[in-house]
């Protein structure tokens, strides 16, 4: 009955907002008092539309909405166990520059499909941003400002997802594009339920992190894993290793492409291994400084990550010892009620006093629009040193609250809230970094992005 799913959703809702209020820094942010008003207002938003749930993934609809109001993309709700599924119109769109184009079609469908490159017009007289910001944003990502938000709603312009629902989207039922002809035509839109991933026919980004020599000097290292598990750990250090005994590399290429974070201690490994320094600050500037809030949420993460750390990288690294020092303070801070835990400097950075290895390699960076949360520390590193060329597409971005625990709602869903906020980062709150140039085919062409790079690689050598 929806009564039930009404209450189970507000339900949910109630656990979700006491979990924000207990642990996420932002709700004792004297920096951020903006973060109480939709604290208050997003949750009495949501309480309303819970009356509209008749099903599961309504209510997840309804809870994602609270949660992408805080605008932190560290602050999510999201199911694990259920099947993936979707409903989708057999083609899938994708943003190139700043228009969006048919990205891909099924290999058969019961009517016609717009044929592949079509650049799309609009769908039943609106066009694909207004669907896109009206339908499916509030519910999935509502940083309308983040060229790299568009990057990701594009695909959901046909496609209904079970894991990203929106509450009583329609469905379009007609589209108007304009293939290479140059003639405008329009395309009705049949839709079919499908289970398992629409994405197996398309390139995708492989899951092995490597590194390729291909020649003259130049290195192409694939970094799209920075969430290893323990089944990760030999290869992570197979690769680490490898990148220490390359001495002859004019460019690194470090593809980041399909890396959305995870543990910023890889990339720290990573930089260290081909020899990187950190850039020394300037005289008088203000160091970063990160503080954790402390509650058992923080305290009950901390002590889950310290058993993965102990199995990846073991119990004598750097890592595993600052994570363990993390957890005893967080854990003492909070019988003695502290609010803050000041998070000591990451062992791993390298510092600018280090012995490291000279290089003179320049560094090339490739981003997608997913690249986030340690990808984004990671890049933060490599473009800080002098003469790094940006290309790709623009990053996704970060709040300044990071490193996440999860709660499990009544329901089953997960939360993922903030536990730590950084003061005095370089980089700003959800500021992405834009490439100096910014590749319009398709991010997932291995072939086509290798063929883009190369060349403006070797020619940075010589600028």
């Amino acid at each position: 009955m929806s009564e039930d799913w009404e209450r189970a959703t507000k339900a949910d809702l109630d656990v979700m907002r006491s979990t924000i209020v207990e642990a996420h820094p932002g709700v004792i942010d004297a920096e951020n008092p903006s973060f109480q008003d939709w604290l208050h207002e997003g949750y009495r938003q949501a309480i309303s539309l819970a009356k509209k749930v008749a099903n599961r993934s309504d209510s997840l609809a309804v809870l994602r909405f609270y949660a992408q109001g805080f605008k932190d993309g560290h602050l999510v709700v999201y199911e694990t166990h259920r099947p993936l599924s979707q409903d989708w119109s057999g083609w899938i769109a994708e943003k190139r520059g700043q228009d969006f184009y048919v990205a891909y079609t099924a290999s058969e469908w019961p009517v016609p499909l717009p044929p592949v490159g079509s650049k799309i017009l609009s769908c039943d007289g609106d066009d694909v941003r207004t669907i896109l910001a009206r339908d499916v944003a509030p519910y999935y990502d509502s940083r309308l400002d983040l060229d790299s938000t568009w990057y990701k709603l594009a695909e959901f312009l046909t496609v209904h997802h079970n894991a990203y629902p929106s509450l009583s989207r329609p469905r379009q039922t007609a589209c108007r594009v304009m293939p290479s002809t140059g003639q405008v035509e329009i395309y009705p839109l049949h839709w079919e339920h499908k289970e398992g991933s629409i994405r197996a026919g398309r390139r995708r980004v492989p899951a092995r992190q490597d590194v390729r020599n291909l020649g003259e000097g130049v290195y192409w290292l694939r970094l799209n894993n920075f969430q290893p598990g323990p089944s990760d750990a030999p290869q992570l250090k197979a690769l680490v290793e490898r990148l220490k005994r390359i001495n002859d590399a004019k460019i690194f290429v470090l593809d980041t492409r399909g890396n959305n974070g995870g543990d910023s201690a890889v990339g720290q490994e990573i930089l260290g291994a081909i020899g990187i320094r950190a850039t020394p600050p300037e005289r008088g500037a203000v160091e970063p400084a990160a503080f954790w809030r402390a509650s058992a949420l923080a305290r009950d993460t901390l002590a889950a990550v310290l058993v993965n750390a102990k199995e990846v990288f073991g119990a004598d690294s750097k890592n595993y010892r600052w994570i363990a020092s993390m957890h005893e303070s967080v854990t003492s801070a909070l019988s003695e009620g502290q609010p803050w835990v000041p998070q000591p400097p990451d062992p791993l950075r390298p510092s600018h006093t280090e012995d490291f290895r000279d290089t003179n390699s320049r560094l090339i960076l490739v981003t997608d629009a997913w690249c986030a949360s340690a990808c984004l520390d990671f890049a933060d590193e490599v473009l800080s040193v002098p003469g790094a060329v940006h290309l790709g597409l623009p990053t996704g971005a970060d709040s300044v609250y990071l490193d996440v625990g999860t709660r499990v709602l009544p329901s089953g869903l997960n939360l993922s809230v903030p536990l730590k906020v950084w003061r005095n980062r370089h980089r700003g709150n959800n500021q992405p970094y834009v490439p100096s140039q910014v590749f319009d085919g398709d991010i997932n062409d291995d072939g086509a992005v290798e063929a883009w790079v190369l060349p403006i690689a070797r020619r940075s050598l010589a600028a």
